[in-house]
């Protein structure tokens, strides 16, 4: 979570519990995901390594599931 929220933006962004656990849900372990701003949940890494480097990308935001994954011909 971003440390410089405050308590009271903190405490509105656990409201992205249920992100948090579709993403935990969803993804086999192990797993690190950080918890964005918006109160969305970034999936970073999973069972197969960093989603970065692979060019990937998983959001959670308010019940959907947002996903980047590069064309491969």
């Amino acid at each position: 979570m971003p440390g410089n929220l405050g308590a009271q933006g903190m405490a509105r962004l656990l409201v992205a519990k249920n992100d948090i656990r579709a993403c935990c849900r969803d993804n086999d372990p192990p797993i690190s995901a950080s918890v964005l701003r918006n109160g969305g949940v970034k999936l970073l890494m999973d069972a197969k390594g960093n989603l970065h480097e692979r060019g990937e990308e998983k959001v959670y935001h308010k019940g959907r599931i947002t996903t980047r994954i590069p064309y491969r011909a």
